[in-house]
């Protein structure tokens, strides 16, 4: 490794694993506690706005002299989710195939209940529906959808996140006295 190499890929990789392990554990608890998915979707994304504030902060304060712009936030949150996604859809992928396999027939029958909630899906079509779900399903998929999904909206959350945390100038230069 360089000794010069941009200290934004270190906080993207630690914190980046961080999150995608956390999210991980997460999902493996719920998954013991027969949780369902829509309480694992929340949690997942305040585990990964936290940790992208985290990381962006440290990258920021102890790194960055106190002051970074706000591409450099949007890269290090963007980076930080990538990683994030990465060991995550890897977990997931794991999950449908060795852990819980049957969560991806309980997956599907969801999918199913929500469709036939809708006025404008009659039977056929869901059936039909169901029928390419089932035919198209596999863990690998699934697994690069929720990296994908993480990576999407670490992006949008970081978007906003470093609207807060981009800072132009190091806190000492932001003093309200007059300087004589």
């Amino acid at each position: 490794m360089e000794k010069n190499q941009d200290p934004i890929w270190k906080i993207a990789m630690n914190y980046g694993a961080v999150a995608g392990l956390s999210i991980s554990l997460f999902r493996y608890l719920t998954y013991l506690g027969n949780a369902t998915f829509n309480s694992i979707s929340l949690i997942k994304y305040v585990i990964l706005i936290i940790l992208i504030v985290f990381g962006t902060k440290i990258l920021r304060d102890k790194l960055e002299n106190g002051q970074i712009k706000y591409s450099r936030a949007l890269t290090s949150g963007f980076l930080i989710s990538i990683f994030a996604g990465i060991i995550f859809g890897f977990y997931v992928f794991l999950e449908f195939s060795f852990i819980a396999p049957e969560q991806m027939d309980e997956f599907l029958i969801i999918q199913e209940e929500a469709m036939m909630k809708m006025p404008f899906f009659d039977d056929y079509q869901i059936e039909e529906a169901i029928n390419e779900m089932r035919e198209s399903a596999t863990p690998a998929k699934y697994g690069f959808s929720e990296a994908f999904g993480i990576a999407f909206w670490g992006f949008i959350f970081s978007l906003i996140t470093s609207i807060f945390l981009k800072r132009d100038k190091p806190l000492e230069d932001m003093s309200f006295e007059k300087k004589e």
